[in-house]
């Protein structure tokens, strides 16, 4: 990517980053803790490290692949 365009879009994009991270991670957490048979789940810290984790992966190449 030239630098000059990635000087320009950065800025949009780790504003839209932080937003996604803002609304997916508290998603994640409630869908996995209604998802959830036997009525135990993994700690919060857990949950939020996963939907963390999707989030990093797939953000960056949809924004900038």
């Amino acid at each position: 990517m030239d630098p000059n365009v990635f000087r320009i879009v950065f800025p949009f994009w780790i504003k839209a980053f932080v937003f996604t991270l803002i609304v997916e991670i508290p998603f994640f957490i409630l869908v996995a803790r209604l998802r959830s048979s036997s009525g135990k789940t993994a700690p919060l810290w857990r949950l939020a490290l996963a939907g963390a984790a999707g989030t990093f992966l797939t953000h960056p190449l949809l924004w900038f692949v």
